[in-house]
């Protein structure tokens, strides 16, 4: 299926080098960004919603939201306490981060997949997603979202190729 939905996090830049990074991306793809920061950016370049850290969920008005906004959560407690407010919600880490070596696994597995079935919403597995623990995600999640896996390689064609293996790998799942 290749690369739904792309979340932009660039920490530190201002709206006007995020805009620079979305005027050189087709118009076609536009639609399929998730925006981390400058969340005004979304209606006027007509990106799929907002995402909200942890920090950017407190103390927010959930009503004035777009339609399509995702979350991090650290936690089946935090999971359970906000899902209803998103889209879909990640949760991390799963497994130990491949980008941040000293982000050890913190999610119970086993109690995350007994609160997948009682939440009507999706669910997306974060945190050490690669070519071994892809297949141990959860049945019940929506998805995986990989980082590590693709982004340590060098060259950008070792990153296309490390996506392709892994998206060889969820087809079968």
């Amino acid at each position: 299926m290749g690369l739904e939905i792309l979340h932009l996090r660039k920490p530190g830049f201002t709206a006007v080098q995020m805009e620079r990074i979305l005027i050189g991306i087709e118009r076609r793809y536009l639609i399929r960004i998730m925006m981390h920061t400058h969340h005004e950016l979304v209606a006027k370049y007509g990106l799929r919603g907002c995402h909200f850290s942890t920090e950017l969920r407190e103390n927010r008005d959930y009503s004035l939201l777009p339609e399509r906004c995702s979350t991090s959560c650290h936690s089946v407690a935090e999971l359970e306490q906000v899902w209803a407010d998103f889209e879909y919600c990640f949760i991390s880490p799963v497994f130990n981060s491949i980008s941040k070596p000293d982000y050890q696994a913190g999610i119970d597995r086993n109690g995350l997949t007994k609160t997948l079935t009682s939440l009507p919403t999706k669910i997306v597995a974060l945190g050490g997603i690669d070519y071994r623990t892809l297949p141990k995600v959860p049945g019940q999640c929506w998805g995986a979202a990989v980082l590590g896996a693709v982004w340590r390689e060098a060259k950008m064609s070792r990153r296309l190729d490390s996506f392709q293996q892994l998206q060889k790998i969820a087809d079968k799942l």
